[in-house]
C-alpha cells in the first residue's frame, strides 16, 4: 500500500468503527495532526453528513488493499 491507493478499513476502535468496510484513498500521514500516536502510518479523510472532511489516522493493519 502507499499514499494515492485506495483501500478498504478492516477494523478501527471507538466511535470510527462504524466506517469499516468503507473504501478510501491513502494519504500522507502529517504528525502534526497526529499528536497522539506518533507511529501514525497513514491518513484519510472522511466525509460527513455536513459535506466537510474529518481525517483520522491508521496503521497498515487497520487496512486492506483493494
Amino acid at each position: 500500500m502507499k499514499v494515492g491507493d485506495q483501500v478498504r478499513i478492516r477494523s478501527l476502535s471507538g466511535s470510527w468503527n462504524r466506517k469499516k468496510g468503507q473504501v478510501v484513498k491513502l494519504a500522507p500521514c502529517d504528525s502534526a495532526l497526529n499528536k497522539e500516536k506518533s507511529s501514525c502510518e497513514y491518513l484519510v479523510s472522511f466525509e460527513v453528513s455536513t459535506g466537510r472532511y474529518v481525517s483520522n489516522w491508521f496503521m497498515t493493519n487497520d487496512l486492506e488493499a483493494i
